[in-house]
């Protein structure tokens, strides 16, 4: 097999533990953009860790000798699995997660989307002077940025596992 998508899959997982390292060294600091870096590395880890979801997906699809670029989310793996009649017990892990809504898969997943929502602040028809100063609090509530490391970290770890396991599973087959 070649190693093009395993690679990418080591590849996100190593960056997202970067940035994760990262978000620490923010919470550390006493700098005035402390939040802003936060809400940076925060997403950045999100988007290494979905990358590296993705990318697994298609490490499986390659595994199988399936046209890995057509799997853009695990119900393409799944229909990629089905039209060749494998099983494929490395995707019936994944679909078990994505079937609760509480498993870390589906939060990570969730979160991941909720990076690209966009949230409209109410507008007021006071009129505005030139000479106010508008502040943007990027996150209003920076107390969970302590358990959003940990959650994260979390989130790595089993990502990591699911890995793992898969490729154990896939040299097998």
């Amino acid at each position: 097999m070649s190693p093009l998508y395993a690679s990418r899959t080591n590849k996100k997982l190593y960056f997202a533990r970067l940035h994760l390292d990262a978000l620490v060294q923010a919470g550390n600091s006493t700098s005035w953009d402390k939040h802003a870096l936060i809400e940076s590395f925060h997403e950045s880890v999100l988007f290494h860790l979905y990358g590296a979801y993705h990318a697994f997906l298609r490490e499986i699809a390659q595994g199988y000798k399936l046209p890995a670029e057509q799997v853009r989310s695990a119900l393409d793996l799944h229909d990629l699995l089905e039209q060749r009649g494998y099983e494929g017990p490395e995707y019936a892990y994944i679909q078990q997660l994505l079937g609760e809504p509480d498993s870390w898969l589906s939060m990570l997943i969730t979160e991941y989307q909720g990076c690209w929502r966009v949230i409209e602040k109410a507008v007021t028809d006071q009129p505005s002077t030139s000479s106010e100063i508008h502040i943007v609090q990027l996150s209003a509530n920076h107390a969970e940025d302590g358990y959003r490391y940990e959650q994260l970290a979390t989130w790595l770890q089993a990502l990591k596992a699911l890995v793992e396991q898969g490729r154990e599973q896939l040299a097998e087959w």
